[in-house]
């Protein structure tokens, strides 16, 4: 993500987007080892790189004041299956990460009020799949990667970072 903001991105736009990046990196570090805030700060991490990703696909403004745009509409509610989880629909004060993301990636602003049950949308978050599998039994949802390769080209990075 850093070399597409690096290579896409310009001045206070650039300055925005790695500041994003490196508070997400630093939520992300923060809950490793400790399980109490782990959910908490992983989602802090994806809101950060979220509006990372906002600043090189959009034309939106500000992001500083942006809110994740998703709502929990099921009071006092204990268990995932009695959870409902509702869109907010755009505002341009206060910019929804959810719905802006996903219309900036093609896939259309989702409909304002649009629910979902927080059990089904478990097994399909990275950062909430395990938990799910091991309180369902159900199996592996994820590709598994067994070998990644970092690759970079110096003459197109501003840093010169490795």
């Amino acid at each position: 993500m850093r070399s597409v903001v690096d290579s896409s991105l310009e001045g206070e736009p650039l300055r925005e987007a790695l500041a994003f990046l490196e508070q997400g990196r630093d939520f992300y570090e923060a809950a490793q080892g400790r399980p109490s805030t782990h959910p908490l700060l992983h989602y802090y991490a994806m809101l950060n790189v979220g509006k990372a990703a906002l600043r090189v696909r959009s034309g939106i403004g500000k992001l500083e004041t942006a809110h994740h745009g998703l709502q929990d509409r099921s009071a006092n509610a204990v268990q995932p299956d009695q959870v409902d989880i509702a869109v907010k629909g755009p505002s341009s004060d206060n910019p929804r990460v959810f719905g802006e993301l996903l219309a900036a990636l093609g896939y259309g602003y989702p409909q304002s009020g649009a629910t979902w049950k927080a059990s089904d949308l478990m097994s399909q978050v990275v950062v909430g799949h395990r938990l799910w599998r091991e309180a369902t039994g159900e199996g592996e949802r994820f590709v598994p990667i067994d070998d990644l390769n970092f690759m970079e080209n110096k003459k197109r990075s501003r840093f010169g970072w490795s």
